[in-house]
């Protein structure tokens, strides 16, 4: 039951990107679909040359194997820069809710955590240490200042 908790709730991170997911996983289909078709056209291309020998037929062959090849080159690095780019925009976005959330604190609960605590705390959470240190020393950084100057 954890699990499937957990998949919802990776699910309502990733809902506001279902658009460029969708076109993700289209492409990658796309690239598996291309990459079938390439060595059934090597074996047409194997059996025809055992029947006849002509250069342009060879040439031919050479030259759409390549071509798709290219284009399944070009189809798998949008693909990655989409779902990458998701990824990227769901640790952003999670990042963001910490961060909003140490604004909340009061300055009294920077004064009994130190920071270190809190960076160590970021990045060996349960999420999986998606907190880096620079994230972590940054919003603390701007937190104890949001502090300070609450307090003058």
């Amino acid at each position: 039951m954890a699990r499937y908790s957990r998949l919802q709730k990776l699910i309502s991170y990733m809902r506001p990107h279902w658009k460029p997911t969708f076109w993700g996983v289209f492409s990658l289909l796309i690239v598996n679909a291309v990459g079938v078709y390439i060595p059934l056209l090597i074996r047409n291309a194997v059996d025809t040359l055992q029947v006849a020998t002509k250069f342009d037929q060879v040439f031919n062959y050479v030259i759409l194997i390549l071509l798709l090849a290219s284009i399944m080159w070009g189809i798998r690095m949008a693909s990655r820069i989409l779902l990458f780019g998701v990824g990227r925009q769901v640790e952003f976005d999670l990042k963001q809710q910490i961060f909003n959330h140490l604004l909340t604190l009061e300055p009294s609960y920077f004064a009994v955590n130190t920071v270190g605590d809190l960076i160590r705390l970021g990045q060996y959470s349960p999420l999986g240490g998606f907190c880096s240190a620079e994230f972590g020393e940054y919003s603390l950084c701007l937190c104890f200042d949001f502090a300070g100057d609450a307090g003058d």
